[in-house]
């Protein structure tokens, strides 16, 4: 049987130990076997523009606000799994890029529409403000970001299980005619921002 938890595995064995009793890790080919057939919930919690009420954005660019019948209606039609964007820019504030308590509550909201249904749930790092931009003269900023912004979005959601994943980066890219096939000095950036931001997840 599989461990409940992503218990430990200091040996790398494939096996841990819960409550006393053997169970068997889950693999990353064991968690995507279980995701089966997903959905976007683009152009929601991904949105932005609205200066009035930034907790607005969630309807902002057209879409209903989401409900739990959303959910139950996605579970009933054989979906598993809810990959949920979010735009964290309009919801930041100072140095230390601080996300809004109640936005971040929203998100966690809609997220456990999915995962009290036994969904998996998909979090990221949606339409930035162009920070993310993996060259060589943006990678300290770029970096500012992630290892400020995940520990947060970390420590928000480290109480769910496996169930609930975290997307470091969406899309990054540079704007040109390179903007879709990339160069090795992008690629090598990407490496150590994703590096940069999966480290700052563990030390949560």
């Amino acid at each position: 049987a599989f461990c409940a938890n992503l218990t430990s595995d200091p040996d790398g064995d494939g096996t841990g130990t819960e409550n006393g009793v053997s169970c068997k890790m889950r693999t990353g080919f064991d968690i995507t076997a279980e995701m089966k057939v997903g959905w976007n919930l683009g152009n929601t919690m991904d949105a932005s523009g609205s200066t009035a009420n930034p907790l607005n954005d969630e309807t902002y660019w057209g879409n209903p606000k989401t409900t739990k019948a959303n959910m139950d209606g996605l579970k009933a039609a054989g979906f598993n799994t809810l990959r949920l964007p979010v735009s964290w820019d309009d919801h930041m504030s100072g140095a230390d890029h601080t996300i809004d308590t109640a936005w971040l509550d929203r998100v966690e909201e809609i997220a456990k529409y999915a995962l009290d249904n036994g969904m998996y749930v998909i979090v990221n790092i949606h339409h930035n403000n162009g920070w993310e931009a993996p060259t060589l003269a943006n990678e300290a900023s770029s970096k500012d970001y992630l290892v400020k912004m995940w520990p947060q979005i970390a420590n928000r959601f480290q109480k769910y299980d496996h169930h609930l994943i975290l997307e470091t980066m969406n899309e990054p890219r540079v704007s040109g005619p390179d903007e879709w096939t990339g160069l090795p000095e992008y690629y090598a950036v990407l490496n150590r921002l994703n590096a940069a931001a999966l480290k700052g997840i563990r030390d949560t």
